[in-house]
């Protein structure tokens, strides 16, 4: 984090008191557990920005600065990239997760499930299911 601490956070915390701007990382469910076949990867590459902006929340607080680091887990939200996706439950569309989204981080929490409802309970679940229950959903 001393290059982080050195280099990013100073540019940082002076656009911060010149805009009052925040910073977020937009992740998705997969962050919060393992998963299995092709989502490996994918998986473990949220979990690790998950991790940065967890790291980045315990500096800024260090550091006394303005900032605050909200990290998003969104849940499906149609665009283009996935509109031809039959199954992806509890989809909203992309005005609605935005709004979700802008709400999130402007409720200052480090964590937030975006829309909240269903995806915080279900992020709640995903996070202590016993590996095996998660090996039969998947």
């Amino acid at each position: 984090m001393k290059p982080v601490r050195r280099c990013g956070i100073p540019l940082m915390v002076r656009k911060a008191r010149n805009n009052a701007s925040g910073s977020e990382h937009d992740l998705q469910l997969t962050a919060l557990r393992g998963m299995p076949k092709n989502i490996t990867t994918y998986a473990a590459t949220k979990a690790g920005l998950a991790s940065l902006a967890e790291g980045l929340r315990v500096e800024l607080v260090r550091a006394r600065s303005p900032i605050r680091v909200s990290t998003l887990y969104p849940g499906y939200i149609r665009t283009e990239i996935n509109e031809k996706v039959r199954n992806a439950p509890f989809i909203v569309d992309a005005a609605t997760g935005c709004k979700a989204m802008v709400r999130a981080i402007e409720s200052g929490k480090a964590e937030c499930f975006v829309p909240s409802w269903p995806w915080r309970p279900i992020g709640f679940l995903m996070r202590r299911l016993p590996v095996a229950v998660l090996a039969r959903m998947f």
